[in-house]
């Protein structure tokens, strides 16, 4: 694999993980949504909450090729949060 060929693989990358991020801001941003509302639809955060679950699933997965992790680690809430591994 040449220079040229590792950079533009550096760069999809790095595009697919920033895409990713946003997704889960925008993920993040409806579970909040959907909890602040009366009634809430449990339904349709726990439909969000495995949206985000795959969402984290796959930017793990493209972090592994910079050769970084992501933690799971449950909170007070019951409700996981990602922090870096390596």
């Amino acid at each position: 694999m040449n220079f040229e060929n590792q950079l533009s693989k550096a760069e999809f990358l790095k595009e697919s993980v920033f895409d990713l991020l946003d997704l889960i801001d925008r993920t993040n941003r409806a579970i909040e949504r959907h909890k602040a509302v009366s009634p809430q639809d449990s339904t349709a955060i726990e439909g969000f909450m495995r949206l985000r679950e795959q969402h984290a699933s796959r930017l793990d997965e493209l972090m592994a090729e910079f050769g970084l992790h992501l933690a799971k680690q449950e909170g007070e809430t019951g409700e996981y949060s990602y922090a870096m591994a390596s």
